[in-house]
């Protein structure tokens, strides 16, 4: 009997917390969100896009050193452009950013070959372009600590070095200093 009635008394359980949340003058438009809310100790929201403004935007594009660099943001603009499917926000505030400095008609130089969707296994997601001349380029974002596990050389002021354990500390030390920094 228990199986039979487990989507009774789950929707049961899931109703009676709707109205104890409309007591509390919250609204629950879906109801699957009630065990999601039970199961959480904080919950943190910008309920109006007052703070966001329902908007990201991309202010900085860094090299290892962290210093804006436009083949940082000309790399991930190509990257955000060429990949298939929905692009998410951060994909947005690159292509606007880029856009400003005039990048968009980088897009007539290049034709996407591939990609490698993003996983959360491997968190990061990749495209293959190729410019006119036959250069092709695999161009990968994601999390900095998946990149820098995965990468074996590094550019700096123009010059390609052997990225060493240092380095990729230098860059971590970067890259933690501005996540704490928000």
């Amino acid at each position: 009997l228990t199986p039979e009635m487990l989507p009774v008394v789950l929707s049961s359980g899931l109703a009676r917390g709707a109205i104890n949340m409309a007591k509390h003058e919250t609204i629950v438009k879906s109801q699957s969100s009630i065990s999601s809310f039970g199961e959480m100790d904080v919950l943190c929201t910008d309920k109006t896009g007052t703070i966001t403004q329902d908007n990201i935007i991309l202010e900085r594009y860094m090299d290892v050193n962290g210093e804006d660099d436009m083949r940082v943001l000309r790399h991930a603009y190509l990257n955000s452009y060429f990949q298939a499917g929905l692009k998410n926000l951060i994909d947005l505030a690159i292509i606007e950013r880029a856009n400003t400095y005039n990048m968009d008609d980088l897009v007539n130089y290049y034709r996407t070959v591939d990609e490698v969707p993003f996983d959360f296994a491997r968190r990061r997601m990749s495209v293959v372009v190729e410019d006119r001349s036959g250069k092709r380029q695999l161009i990968t974002k994601g999390a900095v600590e998946e990149i820098l596990n995965i990468c074996t050389y590094i550019d700096r002021d123009g010059e390609v070095f052997e990225l060493d354990d240092e380095t990729r500390e230098e860059a971590m030390d970067v890259y933690m200093q501005h996540n704490n920094d928000g």
